[in-house]
């Protein structure tokens, strides 16, 4: 028999408090999975943006906007600002807004 420390090490104490187990990970871990698949299904749909001069100028205009007021009111540097609005998930959000 082994014993793992995995939810020891990633479930939160809430997370344990309400009996948080292996499987619930799992699950976990698979809608995440499961997102980002749509996520990759429905850019490949919207994929106008890339091939639309328009749109995909739009497309750039709003992460620089973004990186921008990340900057100022974060005091972050250049390089910190575009990793932050390079996740996938305000990526998502701003091709699905163009």
């Amino acid at each position: 028999m082994k014993v793992s420390s995995l939810i020891e090490h990633n479930a939160t104490d809430e997370q344990k408090e309400n009996g948080y187990d292996l499987a619930d990970y799992l699950i976990s871990q698979q809608r995440q999975i499961n997102e980002k698949n749509e996520f990759i299904d429905s850019y490949n749909k919207i994929e106008t943006v890339l091939n639309d001069e328009i749109l995909l100028n739009n497309f750039h205009t709003i992460l620089d906007e973004q990186k921008a007021i990340v900057i100022y009111n974060n005091e972050l540097s250049e390089l910190e600002a575009e990793r932050l609005c390079a996740r996938v998930e305000n990526i998502r959000a701003v091709i699905l807004s163009v």
